[in-house]
């Protein structure tokens, strides 16, 4: 049976909330009108049939992990996605660059401040809000520059998308086999 990476691992999901489905309690409670042998055999009955049908939907899932395992390597997913975690830090560091800086003070205002602060009377120093007065805030980078990190970081977009695209194509087109025993488990358990 062939299956697609994207339904791969979906299944993946699927056979790991059948896991949790299962009924593997090893206690019971046992009522003075029981008969108690009777009820403890009936429950490793159950006990020993969830075993088995644990057993079978783990050797699926852990079938099914290493075709997927082995297409992603043959497709070189994993170089793809550390592409892709790269992109993601530049993106986050030129969204916070962009977010938080404004462009510099233009050379002649801020020579203009300055000189006003050099040439004030010294006796008269002043403060606001708790900062001194003799000094001038500006961002470093010009508006071309910040419009420069903005080209850039819309080109990492760029790249980004067309990396998921791919991405997305390759579990679209990449089938895995999967034996007649791993679907069988998968049709009985109506996951196909």
């Amino acid at each position: 049976m062939k299956l697609t990476l994207r339904k791969a691992h979906a299944l993946q999901k699927e056979l790991t909330n059948e896991l949790v489905k299962l009924d593997l309690d090893t206690e019971i409670e046992i009522s003075e009108f029981e008969a108690p042998e009777k009820k403890i055999a009936d429950t490793v009955d159950v006990f020993e049939d969830q075993l088995v049908k644990r057993k079978d939907i783990l050797d699926t899932l852990y079938t099914i992990r290493k075709a997927i395992a082995k297409a992603n390597h043959e497709k070189d997913v994993d170089l793809l996605l550390a592409d892709l975690a790269h992109l993601d830090s530049n993106i986050s560091f030129y969204k916070q660059v962009l977010r938080t800086t404004e462009p510099r003070v233009h050379g002649e205002i801020l020579k203009g401040k300055l000189d006003k602060i050099r040439k004030r009377d010294d006796s008269a120093e002043t403060r606001i809000y708790g900062r001194s007065s003799d000094i001038v805030t500006t961002h470093v980078f010009t508006a071309d520059a910040l419009e420069e990190f903005e080209k850039e970081l819309a080109e990492f977009k760029k790249a980004k998308q067309t990396l998921q695209d791919k991405l997305l194509e390759i579990n679209f087109q990449t089938e895995i086999d999967l034996a007649n025993k791993q679907e069988a488990v998968l049709r009985g358990l109506n996951l196909i």
